[in-house]
């Protein structure tokens, strides 16, 4: 892949598959220098956390994808990612259910402790995309989400509801003394930056981009929603729906797009069927 940039704008140029043979590639010359599936998956797990503007989505999209891959042609490859990528998303799991049930203990309402655990996301995103920037191009920059919102151009119900579909978002970017404050990132500036219109900001609209687009894609990642909708369900906060929808709800950035409340039902009356068996 090659990247280059041109007026302010950053292209991408990418041969087809290209990503994928070189990943087949590097885990052939691992197995070829005799190293064990457990190294080769601990090393592909590492070079793409270290890579991302987003660690914990990364991983939980290696394990997802992975482990649907295992289940329609399973080989020494999607086993060793999902092996690989199993403990990361534990960790999440625990994590966010101990955050939860500790929240709720302590009279929190489950919408407030859903936006929570989306705003440390938010700041993830712009913690590594920082990093990411200082490690491929050795630049410094700052980024900082001012607003994240609903419905930037469009009115309909599902803009309203949905982030990821029409993303309102203000973002701010510093570098080497230079700041852009940049409102109506996605649905403004852009478009104006791309006609020529906005010279003042177009230097910072690549440097912004891949962790605007990293949230715009957190659908990816529902555990935001199904594990506090689980523990709530569980704790008896509420009903199983109730408690799904609100999560949903209170998921700004997580809840971008539909299935969130449908998919934490689903995971909240497994959660109870287990628990009912063990308690």
């Amino acid at each position: 892949m090659d990247i280059y940039s041109e007026g302010g704008l950053i292209f991408l140029v990418m041969v087809d598959h290209l990503n994928g043979e070189l990943l087949g590639g590097v885990i052939d010359s691992f197995y070829a220098a005799g190293e064990d599936p457990e190294t080769i998956g601990k090393a592909v797990l590492k070079d793409r956390m270290e890579d991302t503007v987003n660690p914990e989505s990364a991983a939980f999209s290696i394990y997802a994808v992975s482990k649907k891959a295992s289940e329609l042609r399973n080989g020494p490859v999607t086993k060793l990612l999902v092996n690989a990528s199993l403990p990361y998303v534990v960790k999440m799991i625990r994590d966010k259910a101990l955050e939860t049930y500790n929240g709720l203990n302590d009279g929190k309402a489950l919408k407030e402790i859903v936006k929570a655990l989306d705003d440390e996301r938010v700041a993830m995103v712009e913690t590594y995309a920082s990093k990411w920037w200082k490690k491929a191009f050795d630049r410094n920059v700052t980024i900082k989400f001012h607003e994240i919102a609903n419905a930037a151009r469009r009115t309909t119900k599902l803009v309203q509801k949905y982030f990821a579909f029409d993303p309102l978002v203000t973002v701010e970017v510093i570098e080497d003394g230079k700041r852009a404050y940049m409102e109506h990132f996605t649905d403004q500036v852009i478009p104006d930056v791309c006609f020529g219109k906005r010279d003042d900001v177009a230097w910072a609209v690549p440097v912004a981009a891949p962790a605007v687009s990293d949230l715009a894609l957190s659908g990816c990642c529902i555990l935001n929603i199904v594990v506090p909708a689980s523990v709530a369900a569980l704790m008896e906060y509420s009903s199983i729906a109730d408690a799904s929808e609100e999560a949903e709800r209170a998921a700004y950035i997580t809840g971008g797009i539909p299935g969130g409340k449908a998919s934490a039902m689903k995971v909240a009356e497994e959660a109870l069927a287990v628990y009912d068996i063990i308690k």
